[in-house]
This record gives C-alpha cells, structure tokens and sequence, in this order.
C-alpha cells in the first residue's frame, strides 16, 4: 500500500509537479495564445482548402468554354464563382488575422487572386470575337494561377505550425490533468491523421486541377526528369505518364522550329539556368512519339520553395495547329487580295465616313497621279472629287451616316474626276458598300475613259466621213440615173417638137402625131417626178380612210391584164379590214409595182402569184426585223403580202433591193422598189421580204390602222365640159415659160391675164389691178419674194383673195405652210389644161 502510496504520491507529486511545470510554461510560454491559435489555424485551414474549390471551378469553366462544350454565357458563371470565391476569401482573411505572418501570406495570396481572376475575365470577354487574344492570355492566366495555388500553399506552413504548437500546449495540459496524458496522445495522433488526409485531400486536389487543365502539363525536377504529366500532355506527347515518369524531358517533349527544323532550346533548361519564365514561340512543332506533328505555344515556370529554392519546373503548352493554320489562310487571303488589288486595271480607292482616303492603288496612282503615300490621309475634296460634284457626294455621305441610306451604291455611271494636275477627265464609277469596322464606308471602283472617248470621237468623226462618202455616192447615183431618163425623155420631146416644126405648116395632120408623142413624153416625165416623189416619201396627195382588202378587189381586172399569161393569181383577202390612212393612188402604185415585179421573177415558167390582206400584232423584235424599222410603235398592223415562185433572190440582190435605179430587169429605170419604199416610208409603215434563190418571193407591206372606217376609193377624172371662164388671172412664176403656157391655157378658158414674175411684182400688179383680178395662179419658190410671203400681201389688199398655189412638190408638203389661211386650190406641177380647167371651175363656181 505504502508503495502504491508511494507510487500514488509521485504521481500525484509528478501531477503536481507536471500541473505547476505547465502552469510555469503555460505562463512564460503563453499557452493560452497558443492554443487560441491553434484553434483559429484550424478554421484558417478550412477556409484555405474550401478556396481551392472556385479556383478548379473556373479553370473548369474556362476548359469547357475552349472544348466548346458550354455556351457563351461562361462569363456570367465565372462571376458566380468569383463572387462565391470573394466571400470565402473575405471569410479567409478573417480567419488568418490571429497570425500577422499569415496574413501578410493571405493578402499576397487576395492580390494574386484577384489580378488572375481579371485576366480569366477578360480572356472569356474576347472569347467571342478575338481568338488570337485568348490564346496569347491563356498562357499568362496560367502561369498566374499557378503563382496564386503556390501563395496559398505557403499559408498552409503557418497554419499547419499554429496546427501542431496548439496540439502540443493541448498535449502538456492533459499530461498535467489525470487521465488526460493517453487521451492527448491519442488526440495528437488523431491530429496527425487529420493532417496526413488534408495532406492527402490536397494533394488529390491538386492531382484533379492538373487532369481538368485543358493545356498539357508536365512537371520536372532540378535535373530536369519528369515528375509528372496530365493526360493531354500525354495525348500531344504519344508518351504514358508511367512510361515517362523519370525521364528527361527531351526525351518526351521533342521541338523543333516550324520552318527551319532546327532544334529549340529545351524551355527547362531555360528556367533551371535563369530562373525566369520562359515561353516558346508559335512557331515551335512539337514532334509526338508516334510521328505526328503539332504546332504548340508553351512556357515554363520555376518550382520554388518558401526560401525561393528551384524545387523544378512545370511546362504547360497547347496545340495551336488549327489556329496557325487558319492564321496562314487569313495571311494568304489578304495577300491575295492586296495582289488582286495592285493588279487591278481600275482605280480602286476607299473612303471613311469622312471622306478620308484610307486605300489606294497602283492603278489610282497611274490615272490620279497621286502617289498612295500622298494620297492616304487626304479628303476626296482634296484630290479627286471636282467642285461641282462635291455638294451632291457631301450629301449623301451625311444621308448614309445619319439613316444608313445609299443612292450611289451598286450603280455604274460615267463622270468627271481631277487629276493631281488638276485637269477634268471622263471617268466610269462604280461605288460599293463597305463594313465601317474595316475603316471605310465605300469604295470606289474607277475607270479613266479618256482614250475610250477618245476613240468614240475618231469612231463617230470616221463614221461621219463615211456616211459623208456615200451620200455622196448616192447622189452620184441618183443624178446619174435621173440623167440618163430625163436624156432620154428630152430627147423624145425635141425630137417630136423638131419635126412637129417641120410638118405643122405643110402636113397639119402629120404633125398632130408628133405633139401626141411630146404629151406622152411629157407624161413620163412628170410619172418619173412623181416616182422621185415616192422614194424620197414625200409622195402623199389625197390621204383617207381606205380598206386594204377592197382596194386590191378594185384593181384586180387591172392585175390580171397586167401580168403574163403563164401566171395565176390567187386571193386570198380578209373581208372588213380595219382601215389604214393612205394615199389611194400611191397605194396602187405598191401593188401594181410588187405583182408586176413578181411577173417578172416568173418569166417564162408558169406559176403562182399570191395576194393575200390581214391583220398582225407587231411587237418590238418583229418590227427590227423589217426593213423599216424606224421608230415604229408596237400594236396593230394591216398588212398586204405579194408571194410568187418564181426566181427568188440571192442575198447581194436583197441587200441592194431599194437602191434608186438598180434593177435586174433588161428594160427599167429602177425606180419601181425605191419607189414602193418610199411610199411605205410616207405611210410610216415597214416592209418584210423573203427570199432564196430559186423559191421566190414575199413582200409584206404593213401599215398602221387607223382608228376611222374606210371610205370609198374612185381615180375616175371628172369629165370635161363647156365651161368658160370671165375676168383677169393673175400667172406669178419666175420661169417664162410656165408663164407663158399658164396664160395660154387660161386665155383659152375665156380669161384675161396679167403675169407677175416674182412675189414683189405680183403684189405691186394686184394692188393696182385687184378689182378686176378673179384668181391668182401663183408659183411656191420665187427670188425676192417667196410664195408663203407674197399671199400674206395679197390678203392685206384682199382677204377674199383665191389664190391656187402651184408646185412640183406634193400637195400635202407645199400646202402644209398655208394651213388655216384660206388658201383656195394646189395644181401640181406638170399639168395639163383639163386639169387646171377643173380646178379654176371649183374655185370660180
């Protein structure tokens, strides 16, 4: 018992011994403080791990964000987590301010945050629109993290020492106190085994953010061997982790320069020598174990220790091949597109909203004169754009800013531009819309049309000469050819006219036959006049209502008499036609000319002439097919079509078909088809022919309807009667002939006559004579007084005046200056005296 006592005393001495030993160290050692700190380091050091977990959610996130597995909405999430993340690190710095040294660690680790978190943010902001941007930033966010996670981990040596001094005070306080020597012990190794699995938790931690980094990462130690390597280190690499494990590193990571091939320095050895971070060039290859080759971006960082001792290095690279790529095809379009460019035959100049020139080309050069150095900068006013044209461009330049309007763009128009010399030049423009986040609003495609007009004034001033030559030409041949028939007309005249001299006065009766051959030569002439008419259009006399179908029916005893005997007709003539306005004889001298004409190209053979009416609606490509295409409007046409089987025509014969005097006939002046164009011509309709040689012919003469109904046609001459006439003529014509035979003609009416040979001396003649004066047959074109002047002086004395104008051109041409003025009668030069008789007798009665 003494012994137990005994025992029992020492222990209750040691006890006390041990309770006032604690007490004294407790006092000098401040254990309280300490096991205070010791608590509050176990809180600091549940903050500190529950910190890590936001910082492996955002790399999460970002990870995902360039896998494309989540949307672009990674920026709000981030700021989720970043704002859970502050709150925790705020609860973090609450917890370490029992420790100055820890919290002097904390914020380090606040500022190293919060610098990183702003690079994270800003990468994902520009995710959207620059991706050069976010792959150059990955890097540096990188290396930020893994400078942030190293901070954090120096705060876990204070926390951990708060950790250990509270256990061991917590230790001596339950040695002092009975029973409590085990029970610290087994606390002390529970503390342990809680520190060993937060060692262990984070360790798995920092294994899984090295697994979910979406870079390759490899660590190495201070001789540079491989220590470890996540899986798409692995992927890029072709090496197993445990097949590198221990390796050095240029065993695995093999480099090379993208275009060189030479070798590049290991990045290691890089940071084991300067101990700095070192990053490799985007034009590093990274050759895999099994041959595949991937162009990457890398740095690498020093491992370091709370005293700044290199421990070794992480690398961490990526592949960049894809994106080298795509940069190389932008590179290569873009040069492509400065080529295209430069080698463009048209100025090509862009603008700003501004007027400011922000490109110019070669070509601009070459036809402005500006050099591009000069030119880029300045305003369109300054250079290109002339005075006149600046308020109008000024205009919509100020449209499109303000409303995005556009009136110029998409159009090509010619204009005028200034050179450098400041000369006006004629230009082709074209404007098209540009992107404003390119630098310009437009851009303008010019061509220098200086030679282009150039040649279009030689082409027209050439062209002109040409036109020139052959209207000469024409001339040449049409006098010619009149020439030759009125020769040969006159020559039939004087002939007759010299033996009617002969015989008139020792054989009357055979000089009667001379004077009929001079009246039918006279004839001819004045048909020949009229068919000169008839070419130049200018042949229409009486113009009405007619219909086609009826007019051809009337003459059709005519045709049939008119044609050779091997030759049938058929008709085949639409009833009810609509009416066309025309000249009844004119249009009969068409289809006498074309069915004689068809006759001819039958000759001898027999065959088949067709007449045929009807109604066509002419469109726009039908009328350019015509020979008359002049002008004519689309609509309704009457037509008249001459179809024979005889010969036909070769394309050299059609071509010269309407030529005055050409003809294929033995006999014939020529004037048949010149004529018939003419008169279509007058009636401002058009012709279609068809031929082949050896098929014959088709002739379809088209005339517009009239909108009136048809009127009746009649050519038969009013017959001539007893009718005398009474009382003064006036005969003004500067020729004395036509005045002489005018006078005889009236005489033998039973009129007097006075004669007048001009418009002054008619008008003097009439102011003394007009009481007894009962006509005037006065000529058209006079010296000193025209015809149009003197009948104005003659109304003044008289405006009862009946004066009958006479002339060789066509009632409608020579009448259409007197239109209104109470003109009383036209005669058409050549006429004979029943035909003037009947006029004085319309005017008189």
């Amino acid at each position: 018992m003494a012994i137990f006592v005994s025992i029992k005393s020492r222990l209750l001495l040691l006890t006390l011994f041990i309770v006032v030993l604690f007490i004294a160290i407790a006092v000098y050692t401040n254990i309280p403080q300490r096991i205070e700190h010791g608590l509050s380091a176990q809180i600091a050091i549940k903050k500190l791990d529950k910190m890590r977990r936001p910082l492996i959610r955002i790399k999460n996130i970002e990870n995902q964000l360039m896998s494309g597995t989540v949307t672009l909405d990674a920026v709000d999430k981030i700021k989720v987590v970043d704002s859970e993340a502050r709150r925790t690190l705020t609860a973090f710095i609450k917890a370490s301010q029992y420790n100055k040294a820890l919290l002097t660690i904390v914020e380090r680790f606040s500022k190293s945050y919060k610098k990183w978190i702003t690079e994270e943010l800003a990468i994902f902001q520009h995710s959207k629109d620059n991706v050069n941007y976010v792959h150059e930033h990955l890097i540096n966010a990188d290396r930020m993290l893994l400078g942030t996670l190293n901070i954090l981990g120096n705060a876990e040596k204070p926390i951990h020492k708060d950790i250990r001094d509270g256990s061991l005070v917590r230790f001596y306080v339950q040695v002092t106190v009975a029973g409590f020597i085990f029970y610290l012990f087994l606390i002390i190794l529970i503390l342990q085994n809680i520190s060993r699995r937060k060692l262990s938790e984070r360790e798995k931690n920092l294994s899984t953010i090295l697994h979910s980094i979406g870079d390759a990462v490899i660590s190495t130690d201070i001789y540079g061997c491989i220590q470890q390597m996540n899986p798409v280190a692995e992927q890029l690499t072709g090496w197993l982790f445990k097949q590198a494990r221990g390796k050095l590193l240029p065993e695995v990571f093999v480099v090379e320069h993208a275009v060189t091939g030479e070798v590049v320095t290991n990045p290691v050895d890089s940071v084991l020598k300067n101990g700095r971070i070192t990053g490799l060039a985007n034009h590093t290859v990274l050759t895999s174990r099994t041959g595949e080759r991937y162009q990457i971006a890398d740095s690498a960082a020093p491992i370091q220790s709370n005293t700044n001792e290199i421990l070794g290095v992480v690398l961490v690279f990526h592949d960049v091949t894809e994106n080298s790529r795509m940069q190389r095809d932008r590179e290569d379009q873009a040069s492509r597109l400065d080529q295209i460019i430069e080698s463009s035959m048209d100025a090509i100049i862009a603008a700003d909203e501004n007027n400011i020139i922000v490109e110019w080309n070669r070509q601009a050069e070459k036809i402005f004169g500006w050099l591009r150095e000069e030119a880029i900068g300045k305003t369109l006013y300054e250079t290109i754009i002339p005075m006149q044209y600046r308020e109008k461009q000024l205009n919509g330049i100020n449209l499109f800013r303000q409303a995005g309007e556009k009136t110029l763009p998409g159009k090509r128009f010619e204009a005028s531009a200034l050179n450098k010399k400041g000369e006006l030049f004629p230009i082709e423009l074209s404007i098209s819309k540009s992107d404003p986040r390119c630098g310009c609003i437009f851009v303008a495609y010019i061509r220098d049309l200086s030679e282009v007009k150039k040649a279009e004034q030689e082409r027209i001033k050439l062209q002109a000469q040409i036109e020139h030559t052959q209207r000469l030409d024409s001339l040449g041949v049409l006098a010619g050819g009149i020439a030759h028939d009125f020769n040969n007309i006159l020559t039939a005249i004087l002939g007759n006219a010299s033996m009617a001299e002969h015989k008139v006065l020792l054989h009357p009766q055979a000089a009667k036959k001379y004077l009929a051959n001079i009246v039918s030569s006279s004839e001819r002439a004045a048909e020949l006049c009229k068919q000169m008419l008839a070419y130049s259009g200018k042949g229409k006399f009486v113009v009405k209502a007619l219909d086609l179908s009826v007019m051809v029916e009337e003459i059709t005893r005519l045709l049939e008499v008119s044609i050779a005997s091997n030759v049938i007709l058929k008709y085949h003539l639409i009833e009810n036609l609509p009416a066309v306005e025309a000249d009844a004889a004119q249009m009969q001298q068409v289809i006498m000319n074309l069915v004689m004409n068809a006759s001819d190209a039958i000759d001898d053979n027999s065959g088949v002439i067709s007449i045929a009416t009807g109604l066509i609606k002419a469109d726009t490509a039908y009328l350019a097919s015509t020979c008359l295409d002049d002008d004519l409007s689309v609509g309704s046409y009457v037509y008249l079509e001459v179809s024979d089987t005889g010969c036909g025509m070769n394309k050299e014969t059609q071509d010269r078909l309407f030529e005055p005097f050409f003809t294929t006939k033995f006999t014939g002046h020529g004037l048949g088809m010149s004529a018939v164009m003419g008169i279509v011509r007058g009636h401002h309709g058009a012709i279609k022919v068809y031929s082949e040689s050896g098929r014959g012919t088709t002739f379809k003469v088209l005339l517009p309807v009239c909108n009136q109904p048809a009127q009746k046609t009649s050519s038969a001459m009013p017959d001539k009667d007893s009718w005398q006439g009474s009382g003064t003529v006036l005969v003004v014509d500067d020729e004395e002939s036509i005045r002489e035979i005018a006078s005889v003609m009236l005489e033998d009416m039973g009129f007097s006559i006075l004669t007048a040979v001009d418009g002054e001396d008619a008008v003097n003649i009439y102011r003394q004579h007009h009481n007894e004066i009962v006509a005037v047959l006065m000529d058209m074109t006079m010296p000193n007084m025209d015809g149009k002047t003197c009948f104005t002086e003659l109304r003044r004395i008289n405006t009862a005046v009946k004066v009958v104008l006479s002339s060789g051109y066509n009632e409608q041409e020579a009448t259409s200056r007197f239109a209104g003025q109470g003109l009383a009668g036209f005669i058409q030069k050549p006429y004979l005296p029943e035909t003037l008789q009947l006029k004085m007798q319309a005017i008189l009665l």
